[in-house]
C-alpha cells in the first residue's frame, strides 16, 4: 500500500501495482503499463534521445531538470535523475538524500548520458519530492530556505500523517519567507510506502 499527497502543480499516478511519478521544472506525469518496477526497465535511452533533441533544436529555447521514478508494491524504486533536487527519504525519524551523485539537466549538453538507479524503500518510509522553489524560497532578507531547513522540518516526523506533514512543511516555509514574494512555485510530493498486504493463503 502506498499513500501520497501532493501540492499543486505536482502530479502522480497510482494503480494496483505501481506508482509512477515524474517531477520536472515543468511538472508532468505519464502512466506506464501495470508492471513491477523490477520488470519495467527505465529507458535511459529515452532520456538520452530527449536530451539530444532539445540540444539540437535551439528553437525550443530551454532545458529542464527532471526526476522520473517507478515504485512497485514491494518497495522497489527505479529512478533516473537529471539534475533535479534529490528527493529525501524519511526513515525512522532520520532524513537522508536518495540521490548522491551529480547529474546534468536534459537539453544542456548533447553528450550527456543518463542511467537508471535503484533503491529499496522499507515499510513506513516517506519519500519527499520537491521543486527547487522549496529550497530557493526567499525571505525579505534574500536568504534562501535551503535543504538544511527542509530536513530539519522532517526530522522525527515519520509517524505524522502525510496531510499534516505537508501542512507542517508549508507552514515552516511560510514562516521563513514572512510574506515575501516568490519567483518560483513551491511544489511538494510526499509518498509513504507501507508493506504490501499478504495475499490469502500466503501466511504460514
Amino acid at each position: 500500500m502506498v499513500e501520497f499527497i501532493r501540492s499543486t502543480p505536482a502530479h502522480l499516478v497510482e494503480n494496483s501495482t505501481t506508482v509512477i511519478f515524474i517531477v520536472t521544472s515543468r511538472p508532468t506525469v505519464t502512466l506506464l503499463p501495470n508492471r513491477s518496477a523490477r520488470n519495467t526497465p527505465l529507458r535511459a535511452q529515452v532520456f538520452n534521445h530527449i536530451n539530444r533533441y532539445l540540444c539540437e533544436h535551439h528553437e525550443v529555447g530551454r532545458y529542464t531538470t527532471m526526476f522520473f521514478s517507478i515504485l512497485d508494491r514491494d518497495g522497489h524504486l527505479s529512478f533516473i535523475n537529471a539534475d533535479h533536487p534529490s528527493p529525501l527519504i524519511l526513515r525512522h525519524g532520520q532524513v537522508t538524500e536518495l540521490v548522491t551523485e551529480g547529474s546534468l539537466p536534459v537539453g544542456l549538453v548533447p553528450e550527456a548520458s543518463f542511467k537508471a538507479s535503484t533503491a529499496k524503500l522499507l515499510p513506513g518510509d516517506t519519500l519527499v519530492l520537491f521543486s527547487d522553489g522549496v529550497t530557493e524560497a526567499m525571505n525579505p532578507d534574500e536568504q534562501l530556505f535551503g535543504e538544511a531547513r527542509l530536513q530539519e522540518a522532517l526530522v522525527g516526523q515519520h509517524e505524522v500523517p502525510l496531510e499534516q506533514l505537508q501542512k507542517n512543511i508549508v507552514e515552516c516555509i511560510e514562516r521563513f519567507t514572512s510574506g515575501a514574494s516568490q519567483a518560483d512555485d513551491i511544489t511538494l510530493l510526499l509518498v509513504r510506502y507501507n508493506a504490501a498486504a499478504q495475499t490469502a493463503g500466503s501466511a504460514s
